[in-house]
């Protein structure tokens, strides 16, 4: 944005880009108290600043006209300008660098535990095969394996809710940036990485959607194993 200014401005008038870069600085005459008098080459300079802050005005929005309409030479317009560009990008660069820590951070946790619930899905299979085998179930283990989905369940309902809070945070950052036409290329890609934490989110939400079908599926198994159980131990009772 800032060389697209910078060309613009040199490609109207020379002259003008040196007012805007080196400042306004002449003596002045003092007639009375309330006038002052220039000569001719005076009045072209001040006429140069005062196009020059023209140009600049016509150039931003309201909320960056807001912070240099005040500045009385263009040059200091100019180093207001730089300043707040400055700022912005530095802004910039820490929210994209907290985007890549987070999506680095989720992208492990998620890793984890796909592998943690295949692990657990694998240890299910195994002993739905031996129990078919022998025809019995070993009860601890089975409590074992529901309290391992409940365990993997509710992380993944926190790490939803911590998910949805960052994206809705970037979002508000995001509609505050659209206001400055010089960060159209960060906001892209800040959306960019909004658009990955959401294919984030829908991925966890579908791996609680299995496991709350496992789970479901699991504590009907564990009741009957109970009513089994009981039935058992009234049968030992009898004989």
């Amino acid at each position: 944005m800032e060389i697209k200014i910078t060309t613009f401005i040199q490609s109207l008038d020379h002259d003008l880009w040196d007012i805007i870069v080196f400042g306004l600085e002449f003596p002045k005459e003092n007639v009375s108290n309330s006038r002052i008098r220039y000569n001719e080459k005076e009045k072209e300079m001040l006429r140069l600043n005062a196009k020059a802050k023209h140009l600049m005005f016509c150039a931003w929005n309201y909320n960056v006209f807001d912070r240099i309409s005040s500045c009385i030479l263009a040059k200091e317009i100019w180093d207001r300008l730089e300043h707040i560009y400055e700022e912005n990008n530095g802004e910039v660069t820490s929210l994209c660098h907290k985007l890549e820590h987070i999506y680095e951070e989720n992208n492990v946790e998620v890793t984890s535990l796909c592998l943690m619930a295949r692990e657990v899905s694998e240890r299910e299979s195994d002993e739905e095969d031996a129990s078919k085998e022998r025809n019995e179930v070993s009860y601890d283990e089975f409590i074992e394996v529901v309290d391992m989905y409940t365990l993997i369940i509710s992380y993944l309902k926190n790490k939803i809710k911590c998910l949805t809070v960052e994206n809705n945070e970037l979002k508000i950052n995001i509609s505050s940036m659209n206001e400055n036409e010089s960060k159209k290329e960060e906001i892209g890609l800040l959306k960019k990485e909004i658009s990955c934490l959401s294919k984030e989110y829908e991925s966890l939400k579908n791996e609680l959607d299995i496991l709350n079908m496992s789970l479901e599926l699991s504590t009907d198994f564990k009741e009957e194993n109970e009513k089994l159980k009981i039935e058992v131990d009234a049968l030992k009772k009898m004989f």
